[in-house]
C-alpha cells in the first residue's frame, strides 16, 4: 500500500513539473527572454499571502538552519523543486527485479 502511495506522489510531482516548466516556456516566449517562476511565487500565490510572511512563517516552525535552507529551497524554479520531488519518489518506488530463472535451452535432449 505504501509502495502505490508513493508511485501516486511520483505521478503527481512529474505531472507538476511538466506544467511547471510549461508555464514557464509559455511566459518565456510571451516575455521573448528567460523566465522563471520561483516556488515561492507560486507558494504565495496559492497561500495568499507575502513573501514576508510566509518567510517568518518558515522561520517560526522550524529550527534556524533548516528554516535558511528551506527559505533558499523557495527561490529556485518551481519546476527543479517538482522534478527533485518526483525523482526521489520514483527512487522510493524501485523494485528489485527477481533474478532469472534457470532457462533451459533444450528441448528433448536437443538444442532448440
Amino acid at each position: 500500500m505504501l509502495r502505490s502511495l508513493l508511485k501516486l506522489m511520483a505521478f503527481i510531482f512529474v505531472t507538476l513539473t511538466i506544467i511547471a516548466l510549461v508555464i514557464d516556456n509559455a511566459h518565456s516566449v510571451i516575455t521573448s527572454h528567460w523566465t522563471i517562476t520561483p516556488l515561492n511565487k507560486i507558494l504565495v500565490n496559492l497561500l495568499q499571502t507575502d513573501i514576508y510572511n510566509l518567510n517568518q512563517s518558515l522561520c517560526k516552525i522550524m529550527p534556524d538552519f533548516l528554516s535558511s535552507i528551506c527559505i533558499t529551497l523557495t527561490y529556485l524554479p518551481a519546476w527543479i523543486i517538482f522534478a527533485a520531488l518526483a525523482i526521489i519518489f520514483c527512487i522510493l518506488t524501485y523494485e528489485k527485479q527477481k533474478p532469472f530463472q534457470k532457462i533451459s535451452y533444450t528441448y528433448n535432449g536437443g538444442y532448440i
